[in-house]
């Protein structure tokens, strides 16, 4: 069996890319993330498992929220801004010798170079992540520091996850390295005439072309069609925020960052087993605090 269709490959993925950027990533972009999506990391792959989304009042009736919940949500909608033109992530074992966005040169027989970039990977796993044309979403501060919001919400089941920022993009290309020392070109070429590369917009005339590389692509151009990254915020234990910046009593922000839900993974993605299990579902209070 191919290792790269494993879900240890996926979860290689999001991790390396967490490492580098404190987002999760989407292994599947063309599966749809919104803001306001709420549910649950799987351990096994580190795929989001959508439950619902806060804007939807079908979805807040069947996780069992009342009215005054959905009218504060409603109160604080979701806010789109244009990011960069071209977005790049690469983890720690990968190194982008170059990129080149929006050239106004013409290559041979394809169009307009809309970006390029190498990157070397060197004997461990290494990914790399590029987004065209990114649009980020985002839920307002104010909504999920709201303590109404965050009782409510997470009262019945503290392991939900909310999904408070989402990167859609018209072009994105992904790529996971297979322990080789190798170089990997990537070039989106615009107004392109070809129709043999894997990855064309009738539409948009753009098409990704990557050379080199041993591990695996995976690459689509469609605008406005894609989510390859995304930010997770969850309930932290009461004994986490206690110890915050703000002394004792004093909760600071009602979510945080979410943790990874496994332990350090080696090259092909499998838990070191002599570590304790990831710690991020652990809600227990610390026996320090029971008396105070």
């Amino acid at each position: 069996m191919n290792w790269f269709t494993k879900k240890e490959a996926s979860r290689k993925y999001i991790d390396l890319i967490r490492d580098a950027s404190s987002k999760w990533a989407n292994w599947d972009p063309p599966k749809t993330i919104r803001a306001g999506d709420i549910g649950f990391v799987n351990r096994d792959s580190g795929e989001f498992e959508r439950l619902g989304n806060i804007y939807r009042s079908q979805d807040m009736a069947q996780l069992g929220c009342d009215a005054e919940l959905f009218e504060l949500v409603q109160s604080h909608p979701a806010t789109v801004t244009p990011a960069d033109e071209v977005y790049t992530i690469k983890s720690y074992n990968a190194t982008q010798v170059g990129m080149n966005a929006g050239a106004n040169a013409l290559a041979p027989s394809v169009g307009k170079v809309g970006f390029s970039t190498a990157i070397n990977f060197d004997r461990h796993r290494g990914a790399f992540l590029v987004m065209h044309n990114p649009n980020m979403t985002v839920v307002p501060d104010e909504l999920y520091r709201n303590e109404t919001f965050a009782e409510k919400l997470f009262g019945k089941d503290k392991q939900l996850r909310i999904v408070t920022e989402v990167f859609t993009c018209d072009g994105y290309v992904l790529y996971l390295s297979n322990k080789k020392a190798e170089s990997v070109e990537i070039t989106l070429d615009i107004g392109t005439s070809s129709t043999a590369a894997a990855s064309v917009d009738a539409d948009l005339g753009a098409t990704w072309n990557t050379k080199g590389g041993s591990g695996n692509f995976r690459k689509g151009y469609k605008k406005g069609a894609f989510t390859p990254l995304y930010h997770l915020k969850g309930l932290l234990p009461p004994r986490k925020r206690r110890r915050g910046d703000g002394g004792e009593g004093d909760d600071g922000d009602s979510l945080d960052d979410v943790e990874v839900p496994w332990n350090t993974l080696d090259s092909d993605g499998e838990q070191d087993s002599d570590e304790e299990e990831g710690g991020e579902d652990d809600d227990e209070e610390d026996p320090e605090d029971e008396d105070n």
